[in-house]
């Protein structure tokens, strides 16, 4: 059985009206394992909330205080308002994630649960962002663990600002950050030449892509980059995060992902993780709620080496990389591999 880290308390991670990050996102993901009769693969795992140790292993106290003082009064951000409750909602978010690493430190080879606010820094927020659970599972892996050699693979549409800012400097912490290009969307950082710094230097590899790229260019980018990387690193653990916002129907990004690609992003992942057999896979991004549900089960079936599921009536369109997106990749690849290859080997 595959632990699934759930506790649907975290329903009250949301943001209230008809904001984008819809609260229903968890429950719908559960309903649809059930449906298509995944839910036998699965055993579920309650998580409690993270404790304020746990945040201030990351954040800082100024930053914690700030959100608590803006609950019912204000925002963070423009998209991020602060309703009563939040955050020790956003601390439930975390606290699942930390519950999944648990396991897998303990000797569950994976586990899956819900999360990766990657866009919280040190001292800020924002993207729908209050703590960044990724880096505080990340910090106790090193802390508590005392490893040495952690991969955080983002594949959210997204480029994880705050994720990359909090480990800029760490060598051991490899950030590889597969996402639309930053000058086309939110929040506009994760360029292919930020590439870390100081000891950290190589150690953050940004791959952005074009809008409209889909499957085949996702394929590419792991073979080319992403793989060879990853095994030279040799990692203890690897981190997943990114949701179904890399879909082509997404209602927020221009990305060009099927059920199908989704699947086969969850497939590369797990092969990556089997040398270290520690994969903690965190999934919470999406904004089309109609292709939410089944979107995530492709990408979770992938990562857990289960059949394909079905896919639902209206999303059952192929997309398909032109030869002017192909040849944009390679030029991206070729860029990547310029700007890191004083660092990996991609002979």
């Amino acid at each position: 059985m595959i632990p699934l880290v759930y506790n649907p308390k975290i329903q009250r991670y949301h943001f209230g009206g008809e904001h984008p990050f819809f609260q229903d996102r968890y429950s719908d993901f559960v309903k649809v394992l059930k449906q298509q009769d995944y839910m036998k693969y699965f055993s579920i795992v309650s998580a409690e909330k993270a404790s304020l140790e746990d945040i201030l292993s990351v954040h800082t106290p100024e930053y914690v205080q700030k959100i608590v003082d803006l609950e019912g009064k204000g925002s963070l951000t423009l998209d991020t308002p602060l309703p009563m409750g939040i955050s020790d909602a956003g601390r439930l978010l975390t606290g699942h994630g930390l519950k999944a690493m648990e396991l897998v430190m303990t000797g569950t080879p994976l586990a899956v649960t819900f999360g990766g606010t990657h866009h919280a820094g040190r001292d800020y927020g924002g993207g729908f962002c209050l703590f960044n659970d990724v880096a505080i599972i990340a910090q106790t892996l090193m802390d508590t663990w005392k490893l040495e050699r952690i991969v955080i693979l983002d594949t959210d549409a997204h480029h994880g600002n705050g994720t990359q800012d909090i480990f800029y400097e760490s060598k051991k912490i490899l950030y590889i950050s597969i996402h639309q290009d930053p000058r086309t969307l939110y929040p506009g950082t994760g360029f292919s030449d930020d590439i870390g710094k100081g000891e950290g230097r190589g150690y953050t590899v940004n791959i952005p892509l074009l809008p409209g790229s889909g499957d085949t260019v996702y394929g590419m980018v792991f073979r080319d980059i992403i793989a060879p990387i990853v095994h030279q690193f040799d990692p203890q653990v690897v981190i997943r995060n990114g949701g179904s916002d890399v879909h082509y129907l997404d209602d927020l990004t221009h990305l060009g992902v099927t059920h199908h690609g989704l699947y086969a992003i969850g497939e590369q992942v797990r092969l990556l993780a089997s040398g270290c057999n520690r994969l903690i896979d965190l999934t919470v991004s999406g904004y089309n709620r109609d292709v939410l549900p089944s979107a995530w089960l492709s990408l979770v079936c992938g990562v857990c080496n289960l059949e394909m599921p079905q896919i639902p009536p209206g999303c059952h369109g192929q997309t398909e990389d032109h030869a002017g997106l192909l040849d944009a990749t390679r030029g991206v690849i070729s860029e990547v591999k310029k700007n890191v290859g004083g660092y990996w080997d991609f002979s």
